[in-house]
């Protein structure tokens, strides 16, 4: 796995313990304080009192992070423990650690009035929680990620049989939530020879159901054809010419790409050193890391679209039975749209259009008043007297926020555009706009919308992936507010 994933992983493993400790720590001092004639037997008769609160309160501070600094001392985040009895022993060898030290501080500050059984019964109750929640954590991700039915999928680049060992090692791993979807081959090179040293089991996995998708020339195509993650490269020398051709392929669609190879020049994508299962890589990404901004704009996504849901409820609700008895046909519109990477989902808005409305809009494509693939029309005869109404204060968008609930889409981000759309693009560059999630609104959104022309749409599209952060999040959504109140640019 990608060093940088893994250490952000870890750090959310690690505040994920803290918590853990926190919160055991407190309902093992409610026990204590309540069952107390139980533990004095279980400690021997040496708990006569528990102590206040307040006399805790060093312990309460101390000890998570004194037993942060045994699992660091025995190096406990720097491997995946898939034996449980390995994880227990290291375990307990890090919280006896922090048990000893935190036995030294008491006894060097001089403290008391602090009953040192507490501090031991709060260790033996923290023990079996991490090991429980390691324990579980390991089994609940090993079946997610094997049983996930949308991995993350791989392109791999290069020899043949460079491509067929990693694919190979991919493949014997599916704790990385990774999938091989095929490769593309360098001229002259046509087989696949597995070598013994593939895997670290020994069994090398069958190259022949590695699909070939064709040779280099044709990336582009196979971008545009599969929902594509990361591009794996791999070549020597005599091959960084053929190397480049792809990554320049990768950075204007803004997919990854991992090289084992050396560096290139970009006019976008950034390059950082990287390691993937063991192996240094170069990696050029022209869209935002993975962070701790992206899982705070994930959290923002889900708790805003859930809280948005519940206040426009009753919008919602009076919207459907509106739609329902002003025009014939179903509430909601449903349409297949272009995700990140180019992923299709289901989109939904409310119905504004008559139920033919996708077959008249080949009769009006003449009437177009945007540039470039996508349709927009002021006065579109299509739409209902009512939906008018909606689209103007973008109530009809209001069912995204189930797409955002899901997943599909962000509050914040590049609208979708329907398949048919973005497979009309004329420059491979507009295809960037695909490499992070779709949003409900975005700077197009709050700089005219439909008054802009295409080509300056995307710009913008662009201009906000190239400068992403939490607050030009939070900035354009202040900005949608008063743009969706005044129904600037709605059409």
């Amino acid at each position: 796995m990608l060093r940088k994933r893994r250490e952000f992983l870890s750090r959310v493993d690690q505040i994920v313990d803290l918590m853990v400790v926190v919160v055991t720590m407190l309902i093992t001092y409610q026990l204590m304080v309540v069952y107390r004639s139980f533990w004095a037997k279980f400690f021997f008769g040496f708990l006569h009192e528990v102590g206040t609160f307040d006399d805790l309160m060093w312990v309460f501070v101390l000890f998570p992070i004194l037993w942060r600094i045994g699992l660091g001392m025995v190096g406990f985040y720097r491997r995946v423990y898939r034996n449980g009895f390995l994880l227990f022993w290291t375990l307990s060898k890090a919280i006896g650690l922090g048990v000893l030290f935190m036995m030294g501080v008491l006894y060097i500050t001089g403290i008391t009035y602090v009953n040192r059984s507490v501090v031991v019964g709060f260790a033996v109750a923290v023990l079996p929680a991490l090991w429980l929640k390691h324990l579980l954590t390991y089994k609940l991700v090993s079946i997610w990620r094997i049983r996930a039915q949308d991995p993350q999928n791989v392109l791999l680049v290069g020899s043949s049989n460079e491509a067929c060992r990693w694919a190979n090692t991919i493949r014997q791993n599916p704790m990385w939530g990774l999938s091989p979807i095929g490769m593309l081959q360098f001229q002259g090179i046509q087989t696949c020879e597995p070598t013994g040293d593939d895997t670290e089991s020994g069994k090398a996995g069958d190259p022949a159901d590695i699909p070939i998708l064709g040779d280099l020339s044709q990336i582009s195509t196979v971008l545009h054809q599969y929902p594509i993650d990361y591009v794996l490269l791999t070549a020597d020398r005599a091959q960084f010419d053929q190397i480049e051709v792809a990554i320049l392929a990768c950075e204007v669609e803004g997919i990854e790409a991992w090289l084992v190879a050396e560096f290139f020049k970009t006019s976008i994508a950034e390059a950082s050193l990287d390691e993937f299962h063991g192996r240094p890589i170069l990696v050029f990404r022209s869209t935002p890391a993975i962070s701790w901004q992206l899982l705070v704009k994930r959290i923002i996504d889900f708790v805003g679209s859930l809280c948005l849901l519940v206040l426009t409820l009753p919008i919602m609700v009076l919207t459907a039975l509106t739609i329902k008895i002003t025009s014939p046909g179903p509430i909601l519109f449903r349409q297949i749209r272009s995700g990140l990477h180019g992923r299709k989902f289901t989109m939904y808005k409310f119905r504004s259009m008559v139920t033919n409305a996708e077959m008249l809009k080949s009769e009006l494509q003449m009437y177009n008043e945007m540039k470039g693939p996508v349709f927009k029309l002021t006065k579109d005869p299509r739409v209902t007297p009512f939906g008018r109404l909606i689209r103007k204060w973008s109530i009809d968008e209001l069912p995204q926020l189930f797409n955002v609930l899901r997943g599909h889409m962000s509050l914040v981000g590049p609208r979708p555009l329907p398949v048919y759309e973005t497979d009309q693009f004329d420059n491979p560059s507009q295809r960037r706009r695909l490499s992070v999630k779709p949003g409900l609104t975005c700077l197009w959104q709050i700089s005219g919308r439909n008054n802009i022309d295409f080509h300056d749409w995307i710009k913008l599209d662009l201009k906000y992936i190239d400068n992403w952060s939490i607050w030009l999040d939070l900035k354009i959504l202040m900005q949608t507010i008063p743009v969706v109140i005044r129904g600037v640019g709605a059409k």
